[in-house]
């Protein structure tokens, strides 16, 4: 058993025998009844003196005294008690919620990263979306909270789940791959050229630019040529 416990079970039955003892002497050395007796002494015990029924006299006043500095400091030790094993009870299951968060984030993280070397895709474009997305979610969930609705009438219901979110992820990975904006893996061939000694198809310049690559004459021939040209239509 945890040593505030003890404590606190010891307060408990310091605390009862703070209530018995002053309903007891309350009864016998005041006007006050039983039940009036047990409840001026919770009262006191709870509120610090400043409860609705006092009894009089000098007697009274010293009855209210000693209840005053012995049950109300049993009444405050047992609740400084349970509100630290309280607190510490929240504090423990805040870290381990931590932890576990952080675990699911390493795992996931080491996945992605491990699909985006198999896929060639730039760890840095996974991350900056993840974290895009993660900022983008907090920021709906605050303003939602502050307001009940986010910007343009959007209804909390219509907003995207964790699921969606990665499946919008996923897309958007794919997006990025068909846009060109991955890099080459290491182990991808390169294009080849054609061999030496085989005809390629593909290179072989149509009619229309064979056309175009042949010499224009304008009429500037050799002398020669020109003479046998005028003998010829003579």
């Amino acid at each position: 058993m945890d040593t505030r416990v003890r404590y606190l079970l010891i307060l408990a039955v310091y605390v009862a025998a703070c209530v018995v003892v002053g309903t007891g002497v309350t009864v016998h050395l005041t006007d006050l009844n039983g039940a009036d007796s047990f409840y001026y002494v919770v009262q006191t015990l709870w509120t610090v003196g400043f409860g609705d029924v006092i009894p009089a006299g000098h007697v009274g006043r010293v009855i209210t005294l000693a209840l005053n500095f012995f049950g109300t400091i049993g009444v405050l030790s047992a609740i400084g008690i349970v509100s630290g094993i309280v607190l510490d009870r929240f504090v423990v299951r805040q870290r381990r919620l931590a932890e576990d968060y952080a675990h699911r984030r390493e795992r996931i993280s080491s996945a992605i990263h491990e699909w985006a070397d198999e896929n060639g895709v730039e760890r840095d474009r996974v991350e900056e979306a993840i974290v895009f997305d993660e900022v983008h979610r907090r920021r709906a969930s605050e303003m939602e909270r502050d307001r009940g609705r986010v910007p343009g009438g959007v209804h909390r219901r219509v907003l995207p789940s964790r699921g969606m979110e990665r499946v919008r992820l996923i897309l958007l990975l794919v997006h990025h791959i068909h846009l060109g904006r991955v890099r080459r893996p290491r182990g991808l061939a390169r294009e080849q050229g054609p061999r030496r000694g085989v005809h390629d198809g593909r290179r072989d310049p149509g009619p229309l630019a064979r056309c175009e690559r042949r010499p224009v004459d304008h009429g500037h021939r050799h002398p020669q040529t020109r003479g046998e040209g005028v003998q010829k239509g003579a």
